[in-house]
């Protein structure tokens, strides 16, 4: 673990100084600087406070995430590392994201099908709801689409992505935000997108999205019914294919969502040059990890030295060392949760 540690400090300084110097002799120069500077008892400390029992797995939105946050801060202003303006108390980025708790229900019926969730929907966000209306289909609900069909009040079912989406993850970490956005400004009453791109498997999908998770939260979005499909051949997904208008029914039972107060660890080292000054490179790590959950295990607590406590004690390190060698261009230390 601890040579994992060095060798990522190493590629750390070795990239900033690059954008500084490109004499062989420069470079030589540095890595011995490293190798004097880095002090791997200083490493294992941090990281055996980050990943000890007693953080419990620093999940978002716990004490111990907060206790995280003001040791960086903490360790930031101890090795001369500058706070960025309009940063809070110093070093803090306010990051207001949002808690789903996996739904108790989800229920689509259009035709004589009934569509189900996990086997054939995941919940992406809103609140309980039932809705008996117009079921409408827009293409791949590009800006185009919507404008071509008229989706106030109606559930509008597209196909996940767009014409040119490559894979699943940029259909639903990419793509599918946008839609969400465009769907509940035209007015529509729920969004379900076909998962009809190449790339993970529904298996792979359901195990990513279906459990509790954490949202940036979006303004005015909170009670949008959104929801992926798995690819069918049921007749009456078909026949609204092709007719692009039907009716449905949708029920969705969840618990409402919760707003969770987080933050970001930030700070700067000045670059040395009056002019390169101006540019910065961004170093970052995330800070927090899953928590405690359960498991076939007495020890539930997921430590997370190797995600992401290490990454943030490199992070740490390479503040110690490029406050004490700044480079010509300025470095922004970034910790996120």
């Amino acid at each position: 673990m601890t040579n994992t540690i060095m060798y990522i400090l190493r590629q750390n300084f070795l990239l900033v100084f690059l954008f500084s110097c490109s004499s062989l002799f420069a470079q030589k120069n540095v890595t011995s600087k490293i190798d004097q500077l880095v002090n791997k008892t200083v490493a294992e400390a941090h990281l055996s406070f980050l990943a000890s029992d007693e953080m419990r797995g620093r999940n978002t939105g716990s004490p111990e995430i907060d206790i995280a946050a003001n040791y960086l801060a903490a360790q930031f202003k101890l090795l001369g590392v500058k706070p960025v303006p309009g940063a809070i108390n110093g070093y803090f980025q306010p990051v207001d994201l949002k808690e789903i708790k996996a739904p108790t229900v989800v229920e689509f019926i259009i035709g004589s099908d009934t569509f189900k969730l996990s086997e054939d929907l995941l919940f992406v966000s809103g609140g309980s709801t039932k809705l008996e209306n117009e079921v409408v289909f827009a293409g791949y609900g590009s800006s185009e689409d919507f404008e071509k069909t008229d989706v106030r009040g109606k559930i509008v079912v597209t196909y996940a992505g767009t014409r040119t989406t490559a894979n699943a993850v940029q259909a639903m970490l990419t793509d599918s935000p946008q839609k969400n956005q465009l769907a509940y400004a035209k007015g529509a009453s729920a969004l379900i997108e076909i998962m009809a791109v190449p790339g993970v498997p529904w298996q792979g999908i359901a195990k990513f999205i279906s459990g509790n998770r954490m949202i940036t939260n979006r303004e005015g979005t909170d009670s949008f019914p959104h929801l992926f499909m798995k690819n069918t051949e049921a007749i009456s997904i078909q026949t609204l294919l092709n007719t692009k208008k039907s009716s449905g029914t949708l029920s969705i039972i969840a618990t409402p969502n919760k707003v969770i107060k987080a933050k970001n660890v930030i700070g700067i080292i000045e670059g040395t040059d009056a002019v390169l000054k101006n540019e910065y490179i961004v170093l970052t790590a995330h800070y927090d990890h899953v928590g405690v959950k359960k498991n076939s295990s007495p020890d539930s607590i997921y430590n997370g030295a190797r995600d992401d406590a290490i990454g943030t004690v490199a992070l740490l390190q390479t503040a110690s060392f490029l406050s004490k060698n700044p480079p010509k261009r300025s470095v922004i230390l970034l910790a996120v949760t």
